[in-house]
């Protein structure tokens, strides 16, 4: 199991950014906006953190 950097298959690679930087989270901020808009929004959870 390999742990710097990459996941166990090496097909997902983990980035870190900044906080308060919209600019350098661009596809992170489009993906949670989508996530939200169109599952979040959209269904009743037992829990939601």
């Amino acid at each position: 199991m390999q742990h710097e950097g990459s996941t166990v298959e090496g097909l997902i690679r983990q980035e870190f950014t900044h906080l308060a930087t919209p600019k350098e989270n661009s596809y992170n901020e489009a993906f949670h906006s989508i996530l939200e808009r169109e599952v979040i929004e959209r269904n009743e959870f037992a829990i939601y953190y």
